[in-house]
C-alpha cells in the first residue's frame, strides 16, 4: 500500500457538471414569511472527504437532519455566507462576526 499511485477523487467533468447543475436547478425563492418560519440550527458538526463537506444539525425543533455538499456547493455556500453575512451586517470586512445595528422594532427575541 506505500507505494499505492493516489488518483483524482473527481474530475473537471463532474466540476462543470456540479456547476451546471446548481446554477440550472429550480429552488424556489425564499419569500419573507419563509424566512420568518424557517427553523433555527442550534448546532452542527462538519465531515470532510475528498468529494464534498458532510453537515449534521440539529434544529431549534430538536430535528436532525444530514446534508452533503459536492465541492462546487460547498465553495458557493462559503462565498454566499461571506457576502450575504457582510452586506446584512453580521460579517465584518476582515471576515470577522459582527453584530449589526437594527430598529428595536427589528430585534429578534431569542
Amino acid at each position: 500500500m506505500a507505494d499505492e499511485k493516489f488518483v483524482p477523487a473527481f474530475e473537471i467533468e463532474d466540476i462543470r457538471r456540479w456547476e451546471t447543475e446548481l446554477l440550472t436547478a429550480k429552488v424556489p425563492s425564499l419569500s419573507n414569511t419563509d424566512l420568518t418560519m424557517l427553523p433555527h440550527i442550534t448546532g452542527m458538526i462538519f465531515g470532510r472527504t475528498p468529494y464534498g463537506l458532510a453537515i449534521r444539525y440539529v434544529t431549534d425543533a430538536g430535528t436532525t437532519a444530514d446534508i452533503m455538499l459536492n465541492p462546487v456547493a460547498a465553495h458557493a455556500l462559503v462565498q454566499s455566507i461571506m457576502g450575504h453575512g457582510h452586506d446584512a451586517g453580521w460579517v465584518a470586512p476582515d471576515g470577522k462576526l459582527s453584530i449589526p445595528q437594527v430598529p428595536p422594532k427589528m430585534k429578534r427575541r431569542t
